[in-house]
């Protein structure tokens, strides 16, 4: 350990560990951001009040919407309709596969492997 004296105790910042950061010294008020963190949980339109029962039912991806696109043989429509090729066959959605399917081209949807 370093000796240090007590004229130059206040000076004196310790080694940060790796991985950890320094938070403001102890009897100091944290920083004010003028523009805010993006943490916070406060509608963009100022308002507090968040509707989240709207928008969930107006999801592509409610429980409602996802029970329409299955079908009873077990395939599954993709969320968005799917192009077709010049030979008239359905292009493969974009992104991974669905778990445990493959895709169906002359369909146009998933089916169970």
């Amino acid at each position: 350990p370093t000796q240090i004296s007590n004229s130059n105790m206040e000076d004196y910042n310790p080694p940060i560990p790796v991985g950890k950061k320094r938070g403001p010294k102890p009897g100091q008020p944290k920083k004010h951001h003028p523009q805010g963190n993006n943490h916070n949980n406060s509608n963009p339109n100022g308002d507090d009040s968040i509707n989240n029962t709207e928008s969930k039912q107006d999801s592509k991806y409610s429980q409602d919407k996802i029970k329409a696109r299955i079908f009873p043989d077990g395939s599954v429509m993709p969320v968005s309709m799917p192009k077709r090729n010049k030979d008239g066959l359905f292009q493969r959605p974009a992104g991974r596969k669905r778990k445990g399917m493959d895709w169906d081209a002359v369909q146009g949807r998933w089916i169970p492997t």
